[in-house]
This record gives C-alpha cells, structure tokens and sequence, in this order.
C-alpha cells in the first residue's frame, strides 16, 4: 500500500536538500499509475507539498493537457 505520509517527506527533504521552495515549482510529472488506491494517496502528498496557494488556473501536473495519454504515450 502506498505511503502518503512518506512520499510527502521525500518530496519535502529532495526539495529542502537542494534548497528549492516547492512553491517555486511550475508543473510535477506525477507517476499515476491508474489505480483506485495509488492515485489519490499520490495526489493527496503532492498537494500537501505543492498545493498551497496554487488557483485552479495553475495545474500542479501537465498530463491532462495531452489530450489523453492513452492515444499517444510519446507525448509525455
């Protein structure tokens, strides 16, 4: 089962370690592997991470934008 908890520390120390504020960051490339569980725990540790203060009009992750990854993967 996947850890929420300990993904959002990993983010957090990568970030940290390399002195970036999370804030600063435009978009994540998410893993998103399609399941009921893994999905929501990893959305739910990225923005806890990189959600604060970001509009609706200020996507965290870009996948949505190609129309379907589905029809054509290479675009990712």
């Amino acid at each position: 089962m996947p850890n929420g908890a300990a993904q959002e520390a990993l983010i957090r120390s990568v970030y940290n370690g390399a002195c970036i504020d999370p804030a600063l960051a435009g978009y994540v490339e998410a893993h998103g592997t399609g399941t009921k569980v893994g999905d929501p725990i990893e959305a739910m540790a990225l923005h806890a991470v990189f959600g604060k203060g970001r509009t609706p009009r200020q996507p965290l992750s870009p996948k949505n934008w190609y129309l379907g990854l589905e029809v054509n993967p290479s675009l990712a």
